[in-house]
């Protein structure tokens, strides 16, 4: 429902899509999602939204633009194309340019190529990332690419300003690596966490209301969307929320805490049935089996029409993973592995299967705390990037924000402890009517997603063949 392609080929995609006009020598089509603005000079293509500044001046390329978003506009007198994409790729953009034919979507399964067999042996093998992020030489990954699993296919990548003509292009970054890793500093307490990280997600919620008639939350126990469940309750907007939880599940507990909530009760059969069922729905190469009950939801059980909050990349902005506790751990307590599993103990970061000690080790070979904190966080992308594509639901995070992504950073030690624990940021920030409902430990659904590995070795290769089969028919 969010999807656009232009081109000055059409033998080189599968489908247009809904709304279709054509400029210059380019076919131009895009869902019902996408916004389409004309100026003097533009035809634009928007989608997703902006948490700072205008459509314009991201048109015009005049600021460093901040929200879940593409743009891309054409040039109504010379045929130029420019755009942008947001700073963690959430919505990605091919491309295929080869003598003289151009080829821009969000689709990659529409494009017309020939399957990569070097991209599927290194994704086999795990080396390979669905983002591509401006580099930090001393950090950069062998997965940080612009290839895509089809031949001549690349992708735009994050935080980018382009230009394309019918045989060039340019790429411009409008953020520098340093704007992550040269920004640790002592500069705001807990409060002031509270207060800026309260405010900014209050205000992103409530653009997406303003903006979306039809909204849908997405919504288990953790801490994250129940951050936005809280503050929606606080708002004059209708809303519906979506639940599932399995039946077997221990350490996720799903209550029903909303009359306006439903919830999906899951067997572990069910599990299984649905990783099968979602084969049909899988357009992206996402490695992400773990979602498949998810997507069926998605699909089947909540309006195409319908934009979802998700709490995703509130791990991300919050700091409560594993692998920042950890690093606090081991470089601001100097705890061994034993002592760090018993400080944990009771804490939201106290789920045993999420610690282990080759994970200790790992983090610890990073030397420093600011190095582990780089090497985690800044080329982490969101899953939604792939959830939405293979749901064909238009899916926002009012996590996934650019002032966000680096406050931890620039937080005290206390802040950041407390924020990370413990969550006790976002506890202070949930009424107290739906924090006795916020679940006590961290855990996703990974109690669920475990079933896929005891029916079958290698869950994540299922959803490449998936796509490869979807994509050749």
């Amino acid at each position: 429902m969010f999807h656009f392609c232009i081109t000055n080929t059409l033998s080189l995609i599968k489908n247009q899509y809904k709304n279709k006009f054509t400029c210059r020598d380019y076919h131009i089509s895009y869902d019902d999602h996408v916004w389409l603005y004309e100026s003097t000079k533009y035809f634009t293509l928007f989608c997703g939204v902006l948490w700072e500044g205008t459509i314009e001046e991201v048109i015009e390329q005049s600021v460093i633009p901040n929200g879940q978003f593409y743009s891309v506009s054409i040039d109504k007198h010379t045929g130029d194309i420019i755009g942008s994409t947001d700073f963690l790729e959430d919505f990605s953009v091919y491309y295929y340019q080869k003598n003289n034919a151009l080829v821009l979507t969000t689709d990659i399964i529409n494009i017309r190529s020939t399957i990569n067999r070097g991209w599927v042996q290194r994704y086999r093998l795990s080396n390979i990332c669905d983002s591509y992020f401006s580099p930090v030489p001393k950090y950069n990954p062998i997965v940080n690419t612009r290839k895509t699993i089809l031949d001549n296919v690349f992708r735009v990548g994050a935080a980018i300003y382009f230009k394309f003509t019918t045989d060039t292009y340019e790429f411009t970054p409008y953020l520098n690596s340093t704007y992550f890793t040269d920004c640790f500093e002592s500069k705001y307490s807990f409060d002031d966490l509270c207060s800026i990280s309260g405010s900014i997600i209050k205000d992103n919620i409530k653009k997406v209301a303003e903006k979306y008639d039809k909204l849908v939350v997405m919504s288990g126990s953790g801490v994250d969307s129940m951050q936005i469940v809280s503050n929606l309750c606080c708002m004059p907007y209708e809303f519906d929320v979506v639940s599932y939880k399995g039946d077997w599940w221990i350490n996720e507990i799903v209550p029903k805490y909303l009359d306006n909530q439903k919830i999906h009760r899951l067997s572990r059969d069910d599990y299984l049935n649905l990783s099968k069922k979602a084969a049909k729905y899988w357009v992206a190469p996402w490695r992400a089996y773990d979602y498949s009950a998810e997507v069926n939801i998605y699909r089947e059980s909540i309006d195409e029409d319908a934009v979802v909050l998700n709490g995703t990349y509130g791990d991300e902005v919050y700091w409560h993973e594993p692998w920042q506790a950890l690093a606090m751990c081991i470089f601001y307590r100097n705890y061994s592995f034993e002592e760090t599993v018993e400080f944990l103990a009771g804490k939201y970061l106290g789920n045993n299967r999420l610690i282990s000690e080759i994970l200790y080790n790992e983090v610890k070979e990073c030397n420093s705390f600011q190095n582990a904190i780089i090497k985690r966080l800044y080329y982490r992308p969101s899953y939604l990037k792939g959830l939405k594509v293979v749901a064909n639901r238009l899916v926002l995070s009012p996590f996934i924000d650019l002032r966000l992504k680096t406050l931890l950073n620039r937080c005290d030690r206390d802040a950041q402890e407390r924020s990370c624990f413990d969550v006790e940021v976002q506890k202070k920030l949930i009424t107290p009517s739906l924090l006795e409902y916020v679940n006590p430990i961290k855990a996703g659904t990974e109690e669920g997603s475990d079933e896929y590995w005891v029916s079958d070795e290698h869950p994540n290769i299922n959803m490449l063949k998936y796509f490869i089969r979807n994509y050749n028919v």
